[in-house]
């Protein structure tokens, strides 16, 4: 008799720890997921983009983070290239997103502004690609301090 006198105990133990298993595993898998979610995404592309641009696109040959005026002037003209630098895209989102390798569902914003974020405007705005003013979802931005024209702004990459 004292043989089975614990067995209702085992049992009890046994289905506890099964339950904390199970409970274990179900709130750690969506973690392990979260890296490949398209929110993961946005944040590699605007890192990417926004390293790509002031390190090498827009900066000058040899000098990182060192805007070059006609190269930058012409990246973000509206009315087409100037013939200052060849690059492969125009300024609206769908091209630009294209160029830097995004799917076409991705939006993008370029903006080279002043440290409290305001967008510069020397003749030229300096920004490109969508308007991100009326986003619902998440904006994931990226910055980098630049130097162009003889003054430090911060060039911000917007992608939702």
């Amino acid at each position: 008799m004292t043989d089975r006198g614990q067995t209702l105990i085992d049992y009890a133990v046994g289905v506890g720890l099964f339950l904390v298993a199970v409970a274990v595993v179900f709130s750690f898998v969506p973690g392990m997921l979260d890296p490949f979610s398209a929110e993961q995404e946005h944040v590699q592309l605007a890192d990417r983009t926004a390293s790509q641009l002031s390190e090498h696109s827009l900066a000058k040959p040899g000098e990182p983070f060192v805007l070059d005026a006609a190269c930058t002037d012409d990246f973000f003209d509206e009315d087409g290239s100037t013939g200052a630098c060849a690059f492969p895209f125009t300024q609206d989102g769908s091209n630009l997103t294209a160029a830097i390798g995004a799917n076409y569902l991705t939006r993008l914003n370029v903006t080279i502004a002043e440290a409290d974020g305001t967008p510069v405007d020397r003749g030229v705005r300096l920004t490109a690609g969508d308007d991100p003013g009326d986003v619902s979802g998440s904006v994931t931005s990226a910055r980098r301090a630049v130097h162009y024209r003889d003054r430090t702004y911060q060039l911000v990459v917007r992608v939702w």
